[in-house]
């Protein structure tokens, strides 16, 4: 309540504050009347109570201000405001007094953190408020095979080491596909070395980014290790072993050549191997002969010391044989071969399916190969070995069948069976080369003996084409014989068509084909024995 005193026929104006409230005015005149009360009644209404809350978002460990951090401001758990903070990491936001809030932080690379806080009733103060957020695990992945840089093919067993700031943090070993994987952490700086015992180790470099849950995909390729050793040792006489200078040590890789070295007065030798190889090592020198296998491993740089005391060899050569048939060349097996010196039987041996035998005989003698086979002719060689040990004799012996004459009612001939031509043709042809070699084989083994050649057809077909025809394949035959060395003036040719008949089937009598077949023949007469 309040009360003032006042004039008669006046204006009066009556204003009312308070600090918690809007003022508010009054306007009224007086009248002429004296002595009277005047009521007035003067509504406030209560001012708006505001605050302001000022906050900053900190890197809990670094204490750095947070920029782009979204933050909510929730009243009475209802959202009112999201706003962003600035490059300080600063916020502000306007609110009511005598209310509760709570202000959420959120950070993609950060634990959010909330703050809750009462306002009381005092109007337009500032309210000050920090959050402090902790930095999130960020993690990545990386994802690599190991491969073979020329094949391309995955290498297993393959060991891989990473490093993080070249500080060792982990070591695993690829799969059978070649394959691995490791967890990084982000915006970090990676090596991945890679290390397999037959390759050349390789690396790669990785530096993550800030962003999580990244997937890398590397791919390491090696190269194959030029892996090498090397084999040394002194070449000694195995009684003195004392060095053996000038001789001569030969490197076999898979029985090939690939080096060969004399050594010197102290016997040294040395060679370069590869690494998972066979080989194998001969000494020679003079009488002196040696060989030695040996197997390298895998590892690389490897030296191996290997003396060789040597002593003297026997000289030996080699007989290399093949028993063969005459004008076929077929090699003929199980035929027996009998080494010979000075008419003293040394050994004896049997042809293998390939017709070849084989003996190891000394140096500096003669020898006398002879072989045999039931049915066929007999033949021998001379070997006459030098002073040159290993020195092979590579031999050709040729036999062919024991052919017999036979004779009928008084005439010998040599028996075939019959020789085939192509019809109306003269061409020798291989099915009667077979029976041909027949009668080359007789006339070998009866070096005095001639023969007639006679050829003869049936009655079938005109008279002089059946005898040019005979003419023609007899004269064919005697080209052939010759050509396998038998002398022309052992063979006398003959055609004579169907001129001379073993029965009745003349012209234009009717005959079976048996009995015509009697007629077509081929004969060999020994006509000088």
């Amino acid at each position: 309540a309040f009360s003032f005193n006042i004039k008669c026929e006046n204006t009066y104006k009556i204003v009312a504050d308070n600090n918690e409230y809007n003022s508010n005015t009054i306007t009224f005149e007086t009248d002429k009347k004296r002595d009277i009360s005047i009521s007035k009644t003067l509504e406030l209404t209560k001012l708006d109570c505001n605050q302001i809350v000022n906050g900053s978002i900190l890197d809990k460990e670094t204490k750095l201000p947070l920029a782009n951090t979204q933050v909510t401001l929730f009243e009475n758990n209802n959202e009112v405001n999201k706003i962003t903070t600035d490059y300080k990491g600063a916020f502000s936001f306007n609110i009511k007094c005598e209310n509760t809030y709570k202000i959420v932080a959120d950070n993609n690379e950060y634990n959010s953190n909330t703050i809750t806080f009462e306002t009381d009733k005092k109007r337009d103060i500032s309210i000050s408020k920090t959050l402090e957020l902790t930095k999130l695990d960020c993690n990545q992945i990386v994802n690599g095979s190991i491969l073979d840089k020329e094949t391309k093919l995955p290498l297993a067993n393959t060991q891989v080491t990473l490093f993080e700031n070249n500080n060792e943090v982990n070591k695993i070993t690829t799969d059978y596909k070649g394959a691995f994987s490791l967890n990084l952490n982000c915006n970090s700086n990676y090596k991945i070395v890679a290390n397999n015992e037959e390759y050349n180790s390789d690396s790669v470099t990785l530096n993550t980014s800030k962003i999580r849950d990244v997937i890398n995909n590397i791919t390491i390729n090696l190269s194959k290790k030029i892996c090498s050793q090397t084999i040394t040792g002194i070449i000694r006489d195995k009684t003195t072993k004392n060095p053996l200078p000038n001789t001569t040590i030969s490197l076999y890789k898979d029985n090939e050549i690939v080096d060969t070295y004399t050594v010197g007065n102290d016997g040294i030798y040395l060679f370069k191997l590869e690494c998972s190889s066979n080989y194998k090592l001969t000494v020679f020198k003079n009488n002196y002969l040696e060989s030695f296998k040996l197997k390298t491993s895998t590892l690389h740089n490897r030296t191996l010391t290997l003396h060789i005391d040597i002593e003297p060899s026997v000289c030996v050569q080699y007989i290399n044989g093949i028993v063969r048939e005459n004008i076929t060349d077929n090699f003929i097996p199980n035929a027996k071969v009998i080494l010979y010196n000075n008419s003293k039987e040394i050994e004896q041996t049997i042809t293998d399916s390939n017709g070849s035998f084989y003996f190891e005989i000394e140096c500096n003698k003669t020898y006398t190969v002879y072989t045999e086979k039931i049915n066929y002719t007999k033949t021998q060689q001379n070997v006459i070995s030098s002073g040159k040990s290993g020195y092979p004799h590579n031999i050709d012996l040729a036999i062919e069948p024991i052919i017999k004459l036979k004779e009928k009612n008084g005439i010998k001939y040599i028996e075939t069976n019959p020789i085939l031509f192509e019809l109306d043709e003269y061409k020798i042809i291989d099915g009667a080369k077979t029976e041909l070699n027949k009668v080359i084989f007789n006339m070998h083994q009866n070096p005095a003996i001639k023969i007639e050649v006679n050829y003869h057809t049936d009655s079938r077909g005109p008279d002089d084409y059946n005898l040019e025809l005979t003419i023609n394949r007899a004269n064919a035959t005697k080209d052939y014989l010759v050509s396998k060395g038998i002398d022309p003036d052992r063979i006398i040719a003959n055609g004579y068509g169907e001129t001379r008949l073993l029965n009745n089937c003349k012209n234009n009598v009717k005959c079976s084909d048996a009995e015509h077949e009697i007629n077509r023949r081929t004969e060999f007469i020994v006509i000088k024995n």
